[in-house]
């Protein structure tokens, strides 16, 4: 590595689609691991950015509600994936199925 490589900050800017759901965070995770960025940047999810757009734009009371219920359900969904993920890991851990890691 020249000392040009060694001044050089590599940024990372995830959004939207790279956010769109566990298996797409999963894979960002792993170009941040590989490429060891000095700045990392993360936007909304998938959708979200125009969902809260469109509930800033609305007057509707029952539209309001089922744009923050979907917000919800998405992100929940999220969460549930990162849990099971998890705890898939530590059953195959228990198992001695190895990971890779960076």
């Amino acid at each position: 590595m020249n000392q040009h490589q060694k001044n050089q900050i590599i940024i990372c800017k995830f959004g939207g689609t790279s956010m769109g759901h566990f298996r797409a965070m999963f894979k960002s995770a792993h170009i941040v691991l590989k490429n060891r960025p000095k700045v990392i940047v993360v936007s909304a999810t998938s959708g979200t950015t125009d969902m809260l757009t469109s509930l800033i734009s609305t007057t509707q009371r029952e539209k309001s509600l089922n744009i923050c219920s979907q917000v919800t359900k998405n992100h929940l969904q999220i969460l549930d994936d990162i849990q099971d993920f998890f705890l898939q890991k530590k059953n195959d851990q228990n198992k001695n199925i190895i990971y890779y890691q960076s």
